[in-house]
């Protein structure tokens, strides 16, 4: 402040016409002399100043030099106003280093942190706005991507998914020690199976059997699922009758290495069938028990090429005539129930076969139950089948002539009947690896008919004499060893006892199945 009324003192001087050096001099203006000024202190020095210009300035008579001292006064007077209001500034500032000053930092480093969180929540909100609008964007048109490529995130899903195979391998040998040491390999045939899901609705699946002569299509079908408890199939399916044929008929789920009686020659449910079918399962009233049903309608059973008896009696051989269309339709269904928990199930089945003329198909009434129990290292399984078959009569000779009549006689009536029982224990939890990959079975079955002569049939022409619709009790022993969970290989001795007839069938089986 010194230094800047000093310039001011300097400019008067310069305006009076005083030399530079005129404020520097021990005498004052006019050559008044002027007190030391380290002697005087600074106020008065500034007041004795302004004092000695006022002085010379009246000294002056010329008025333009009046109006620049008063002109000079006011820029002094504005100057000092300056300078006290300067003091009092600096008087109000905290000393360096004190708490004052500290506290005064920490309070401008919190204000400038708060001005950059605002901006930084700020930058966060307009972020997720954006995220928002994005996503939304693409729930509404989907990502930004080649149509080709879009359409995998379309919510019907592509119509392109790739394609499943699956399939079994099974073969055999069989020895018939009553039959002086009879005995061969059987190759049972390569299957594979075709599995093709277009969307969440739409399922193809489909199975080939490879013979040594023949590929034959054992079952292919469309299943369109409605909702969870219903799904519509079309095609050619297994027929849903009993528990055996759709849940146990596939060699590497079987425990045995043949099929128990009853699939043989009582129930037709070891085959396929081509119609339509509505299934589905759903848990009743929220309870632990679990319903299922399946329903059907289809093609049904036809009469074989040759109508005699041992054709007849074979049902192996009314099964085969679904393969191709005929004038009978066959309908039906299983209902079952489970208790998951338990590990138990139950079910009923029926089938009606009936043709559009007496004389182009069989009539069957079939009615069965199935039960089983599967939990820890058990599983026990009993099935009952009763089937009523009226048949065309046979063709008889003419009362004259001798010459075979086109009339034919009484309808041919066949009564069948049978069960299975089979309990299979395999230790799990066993410490030997051998032990718990080793199981053990027992099956009883069943068969008995009538209506017809059973020495009448001729036997060499079934596949095999077990295969014979007589009476008979069966008993088979079995051991497996399973390599994997769905590589096993079977070793049976089956007893088969006759009634009324000795076919001397009693076999040992051995049999190698993988389903892959």
């Amino acid at each position: 402040m010194r230094v800047l009324i000093h310039g001011l003192l300097i400019s008067a001087g310069v305006l009076l016409g005083a030399p530079w050096g005129w404020a520097q001099a021990p005498h004052g203006v006019l050559g008044l002399p002027v007190a030391d000024e380290r002697s005087v202190p600074k106020n008065q020095r500034e007041i004795q100043r302004v004092g000695l210009i006022e002085t010379a300035v009246l000294a002056q008579p010329d008025e333009k030099v009046k109006k620049q001292v008063d002109l000079l006064q006011k820029q002094i007077e504005t100057q000092q106003k300056m300078i006290d209001l300067l003091a009092d500034h600096i008087k109000k500032q905290p000393l360096i280093g004190s708490p004052v000053e500290k506290l005064q930092q920490q309070v401008t480093t919190i204000d400038a942190r708060s001005k950059q969180a605002a901006q930084r929540d700020q930058d966060l909100s307009q972020a997720v706005d954006n995220l928002a609008e994005h996503l939304d964007a693409e729930s509404r048109n989907g990502p930004r991507l080649p149509s080709t490529l879009k359409e995998f995130f379309l919510p019907s899903r592509p119509n392109q998914t790739p394609l499943s195979i699956y399939g079994t391998l099974v073969a055999g040998h069989e020895l018939f020690p009553s039959q002086k040491g009879a005995g061969r390999f059987v190759f049972d045939g390569f299957e594979t199976v075709f599995l093709l899901q277009l969307n969440d609705r739409i399922l193809l699946e489909a199975q080939l059997e490879y013979g040594l002569e023949e590929i034959e299509l054992g079952y292919a079908q469309m299943d369109y699922i409605v909702n969870d408890w219903l799904t519509v199939v079309a095609g050619r399916y297994l027929t849903p009758v009993g528990f055996f044929n759709e849940r146990l008929h596939a060699a590497w789920i079987n425990k045995l290495p043949d099929f128990p009686l009853m699939q043989r020659q009582v129930s037709p449910g070891d085959s396929s069938l081509n119609g339509l079918q509505l299934r589905g399962a759903k848990y009743l009233f929220g309870s632990p028990v679990k319903m299922e049903y399946a329903l059907f309608v289809a093609n049904g059973l036809g009469l074989p090429g040759e109508n005699e008896l041992t054709a007849l009696a074979n049902l192996n051989e009314l099964k085969e005539t679904t393969r191709l269309g005929n004038d009978a339709i066959a309908s039906g269904g299983r209902v079952g129930f489970w208790i998951p928990e338990l590990g138990f199930n139950v079910g009923a089945s029926a089938l009606f076969n009936r043709a559009y003329r007496s004389d182009a198909g069989p009539f069957i009434t079939l009615w069965g139950i199935d039960a089983g129990f599967h939990k820890g290292n058990w599983d026990i399984r009993f099935e009952y089948a009763n089937m009523f078959q009226k048949s065309p009569g046979l063709p008889v000779e003419a009362a004259e002539g001798g010459e075979e009549g086109a009339a034919p006689a009484d309808p041919l009536r066949i009564r069948r009947r049978g069960f299975y029982a089979q309990v299979a224990y395999r230790p799990y939890d066993a410490p030997s690896r051998i032990l718990s990959n080793t199981e053990v079975v027992f099956r009883y079955s069943r068969a008995r008919f009538g209506g017809f002569d059973q020495s009448a049939l001729e036997i060499h022409e079934f596949a095999s004499p077990v295969d014979a619709p007589v009476d008979r009790d069966q008993y088979t022993f079995g051991l497996n060893y399973y390599f994997a969970p769905s590589l096993v290989v079977k070793f049976a001795y089956e007893i088969n006892q006759e009634r009324g007839i000795n076919l001397r069938d009693n076999v040992f089986l051995t049999q190698l199945a993988w389903g892959f």
